[in-house]
Formats: C-alpha cells, sequence, structure tokens
C-alpha cells in the first residue's frame, strides 16, 4: 500500500531535496507537484537529475485536486506557507517546512518575523517535527511543522548532556558555522551565509533568532523546572554577548596597535 503525497513549491531548493527522498520512500507515490512560475513545465526540465522518475508536471497550487492526497509537503516561503496552508481541506495531513508554524506563540512569531500570522488556529494545532524527541506526537498529529536547521542542531548536541548532567548549564556557548547555501538571490548576491568559495566566515542574522520558543524546546521534556530553563536561555544570550564584546574589544586592539 502506497499513499499519495503533494509536494507545494516542487521548483525551489527545499522541493528538490524533497522530490529525492520521497522517490525512495517504499510506502511514497508523488502524484501532485506545484511551482508557480514553473507551472507547466515537467520536472526534468527544471531539475535534469530527476529526468530518470515518472513524476508528475509541474503544476499551480489550485489545479491540485486535494482530496486525492494522502499527505502535503509545504515546501514554499515564510509568510506564502500560512497562507496556503490556511486554504486546504482540514482533513489533509500537511508537513510545512518553513518557519511560519515552528512558533506556537503568535505574538513571538510578530515579534521575530515582522508581521502578523494570518492562521492563528492552525499554528496552535502544529506540533513540532523533530522525531527525535516528539516522535509520539508527530505520529498522531495531522500538522507538522519542519524544524529550522540551527534549532534542532543544538538541540541534538545540548539535549543528551542536559539529560546527563555533565555540562554547567550556566556556560553554554553554542556557535553555528554553516556551509553556504542558495536560500534565496538577496542572501545569496550579500553572501549573508558562509562563502565556501572564498574560505571565509560572513554574519547571517547575527543576534538574532536565537531565543525563541523554537530555542525553548531544547529544555522541554528534561525534566528542568522553569527558573532552570529562564537561567539557560538567559546564560546562551549572556555568553553570546559576551564573546561578541571580547571579539570586538580584540578588534580595536588589533587596528590600534596596526597604527601603533
Amino acid at each position: 500500500m502506497s499513499f499519495s503525497v503533494g509536494i507545494l513549491g516542487a521548483s525551489g531548493y527545499t522541493g528538490a531535496e524533497l522530490i529525492r527522498l520521497v522517490i525512495n520512500h517504499p510506502k511514497l507515490k508523488i502524484t501532485a507537484l506545484s511551482a508557480d512560475r514553473k507551472a507547466g513545465l515537467s520536472l526534468s526540465e527544471v531539475f535534469p537529475h530527476l529526468s530518470f522518475h515518472n513524476l508528475p508536471e509541474l503544476v499551480k497550487i489550485d489545479q491540485i485536486d486535494f482530496s486525492k492526497l494522502d499527505l502535503c509537503f509545504c515546501a514554499l516561503p515564510h509568510q506564502t506557507s500560512q497562507a496556503v496552508i490556511k486554504k486546504l481541506p482540514n482533513n489533509l495531513k500537511v508537513i510545512d517546512l518553513s518557519a511560519d508554524f515552528r512558533l506556537s506563540d503568535p505574538e513571538e512569531y510578530k515579534r521575530w518575523y515582522g508581521s502578523t500570522h494570518i492562521a492563528k488556529d492552525l499554528q496552535r494545532e502544529f506540533v513540532y517535527g523533530l522525531t527525535e524527541f516528539y516522535r509520539d506526537k508527530i505520529i498522531s498529529a495531522r500538522l507538522v511543522a519542519g524544524t529550522g536547521c540551527n534549532a534542532a542542531a543544538g538541540q541534538y548536541a545540548l539535549r543528551p548532556l542536559i539529560e546527563s548532567k555533565v555540562i554547567d548549564l550556566e556556560n553554554i556557548i553554542i556557535d553555528h558555522e554553516n556551509e553556504k547555501i542558495r536560500m534565496n538571490q538577496k542572501q545569496y548576491d550579500n553572501q549573508q551565509l558562509i562563502d565556501t568559495q572564498k574560505t571565509q566566515i560572513n554574519k547571517y542574522k547575527n543576534m538574532e533568532m536565537l531565543f525563541t520558543d523554537e530555542r525553548k524546546k531544547l529544555m522541554e521534556n528534561i525534566s528542568l523546572n522553569e527558573k532552570n530553563v529562564d537561567d539557560i536561555v538567559n546564560a546562551l544570550r549572556k555568553q553570546h554577548l559576551d564573546v561578541v564584546k571580547s571579539l570586538k574589544e580584540e578588534l580595536k586592539e588589533s587596528k590600534k596597535n596596526d597604527i601603533d
């Protein structure tokens, strides 16, 4: 028995990776692929490396019959995703890979993403999709939110250490260094991610997006009280600030020495 799967935003980087993974799953069959500007093209015209698979033509979202799908992956940009998912059938299982449903608190979403969430009722229904720690909830969920890469990496690294009580909770530093990936044209052109071609590291949203609900999920189910959670989050913020301050002071001293 196979389950019918649709992928929205199939012509993007995330969409291509989804297709590559799903076509090798023994119980999933891709029956619908959407793309906006590339609607009407065959997938092989967009991604030649996938041309050897029998896949449907790219269409616009409103051309898909969602009643025939068992599962829908949404690989659309932030904000676009919530507008689309809000209109999907309320009995359809959805896995969203944008940031739109990672935060359960609408006010937190507005604070970090700068806009009001337009699907607040669904926002509270989504389950955080980190299977290693939320598997039981995910199994029974209709709506699942894909995790942020940095938040997930932090949880993989720290949760076992915190659970085992082998690290100092007041002295935690998370240093994320990511290989440059073409997220969108603006980020790519401005070299805001790590530039592997020039072997240099460039900052990306420094001091932003670090301590949201997604970070706090790091502490869930680890037998820590609320004070411990707040202490760890504050320690992370303090340590990051200290590191940045230290670096700035070192740079100033270095410039001074160069002048001297």
